[in-house]
């Protein structure tokens, strides 16, 4: 079966859910989880209904997406299945809208990509989507991804690393490449960092290469401040380096280990992409190749840019959620110590508002009084 644009969606057969009592998970009862399915194609929105009603979820199907929006506010469903390709308004504008929404910015959004969609999936993070699945949708699949999602208690983002990996796997295949090696930015240590490694060899090898390069650490790491180091050096002028011969590392310490690893793939030359995207440059992206490339032709450049930005958005993304992540483990463990210094306490504590009403007591006065944990709270202290 195929939509109007040719994407077939596959796997249209009954299977057996792994996870029967799914409808239990949401909300804490035993509804049935709501999804809403927004395309453009009414065949498509039939198709998709169909099939999840056919796995006990409820669905809601809208071919616009101000219908979706205004449905999403309406009946608050459990996730959208949100379609890139919309008229008027596309996926991404339409998910952007859903998260600045405060009615709808909890919901998650999971987006339907269609033909080469390196682009839209990274940009469908950016929007808020927390997953996206690839046109033609294995239906299989789709209701897997439905029921991760829906049984994360918090939402998690689009899977960086793998959209790390897809974009080294397409650059492995378009440039044509014996090598793609994407490093990272870690501000912390200051330290540029390996992500991705994708080449033409296989696991095995790819696990010695890493080893080399990491000479000794638990992974391959540099310095930012080794100006010896090609990797660096690109990342802090962002001015791409084409065919750097890989026997020019040989005699430098801090690049030995890099030489050695390219001597596993054969490796003859490398050329080391700065990835940039909104002013920023989180890391670059090393292509190692047998023989020297050409990469002054527009088409080569355009094709580096493209992968570049997405691998940079991706990169950028998977800090800020590290960033926020570190936050938010800070913020617990300082709110457990208070409270323990609290709890701890030889006196009993009251902390009453401007209000006049109580909103915290300590243990020790919860003993000293025999009153149940969360009895006082709320009550007027007078």
């Amino acid at each position: 079966m195929a939509d109007e644009r040719g994407l077939p969606y596959n796997e249209y057969i009954p299977l057996t859910r792994q996870a029967m009592g799914l409808q239990q998970m949401v909300n804490g009862s035993g509804n049935k989880a709501t999804i809403l399915i927004v395309d453009d194609i009414p065949d498509t929105v039939q198709l998709l209904r169909d099939w999840l009603e056919s796995h006990d979820f409820n669905a809601i199907g809208v071919t616009s997406s101000l219908e979706a929006l205004d449905i999403a506010e309406q009946q608050k469903p459990d996730l959208i299945l949100l379609d890139i390709m919309m008229p008027k308004m596309d996926g991404m504008e339409t998910c952007r809208r859903l998260k600045a929404n405060p009615r709808t910015s909890s919901i998650p959004v999971v987006i339907v990509t269609a033909k080469n969609p390196s682009d839209a999936r990274a940009e469908g993070m950016m929007a808020g989507a927390v997953d996206y699945i690839t046109k033609p949708v294995n239906l299989t699949d789709l209701i897997k991804r439905i029921e991760t999602v829906l049984s994360t208690t918090t939402q998690e983002p689009a899977d960086v690393q793998r959209l790390l990996e897809e974009v080294a796997h397409s650059a492995l295949t378009i440039m044509p490449s014996d090598m793609v090696w994407l490093l990272g930015v870690d501000n912390e240590e200051q330290v540029l960092k390996s992500r991705i490694l994708a080449t033409t060899g296989g696991a095995r090898v790819e696990t010695e290469f890493l080893l080399n390069a990491a000479n000794g650490q638990s992974i391959p790491r540099f310095p930012l401040s080794d100006a010896d180091n090609p990797f660096c050096s690109t990342l802090i002028t962002r001015k791409m380096l084409v065919n750097l011969t890989t026997d020019s590392l040989r005699d430098n310490p801090s690049t030995e280990p890099i030489f050695r690893a390219t001597e596993l793939l054969r490796l003859n030359y490398l050329t080391v992409v700065p990835l940039t995207a909104a002013g920023k440059t989180p890391g670059v992206m090393v292509l190692g190749d047998l023989q020297p490339h050409d990469m002054e032709t527009p088409r080569a450049r355009q094709i580096l840019t493209s992968l570049g930005t997405q691998a940079a958005i991706a990169l950028d993304y998977s800090r800020l959620i590290s960033d926020l992540t570190q936050r938010e483990n800070d913020m617990r463990r300082e709110q457990a110590f208070r409270q323990m210094i609290l709890d701890t306490m030889s006196d009993g504590l009251v902390v009453i508002d401007s209000k006049g009403t109580i909103s915290y007591i300590n243990r020790r006065f919860l003993r000293m009084t025999n009153y149940p944990k969360g009895y006082l709270e709320g009550h007027s202290a007078s």
